[in-house]
């Protein structure tokens, strides 16, 4: 079980990681859904996307948490998206997926 400083760091690094993978504009659309603390993360993002595959995406989320089992950091990254997923409207969710690679979608759900 993480601890709550722990859970704070994955949401954070997580929802980083989603900007950097998404366009700007996408970025700042999903960011206005979020928490204060989180939409700074998302809102703040300039440029291009990056495209990332899923191991990628892991270990840039990992490496802000300092985990290393990749199970761990992939159930908890879903676990972080599910959440985004239900607080913002499906457009903006849906419009966000497609912008993903097939592979970190899955994350999603």
């Amino acid at each position: 079980m993480l601890t709550d400083n722990e859970a704070h760091q994955l949401c954070r690094a997580t929802v980083r990681a989603l900007g950097t993978s998404v366009s700007s504009g996408q970025a700042k659309q999903l960011a206005q859904w979020l928490p204060d603390v989180l939409e700074a993360e998302l809102g703040e993002k300039s440029g291009h996307a990056e495209r990332f595959d899923k191991t990628n995406f892991l270990n840039k989320i990992g490496g802000e948490t300092h985990t290393v089992d990749m199970e761990s950091m992939e159930r908890q990254a879903s676990a972080v998206l599910s959440v985004l997923r239900s607080w913002a409207p499906t457009d903006q969710v849906d419009d966000t997926i497609a912008q993903l690679p097939r592979e970190l979608s899955v994350l999603f759900e």
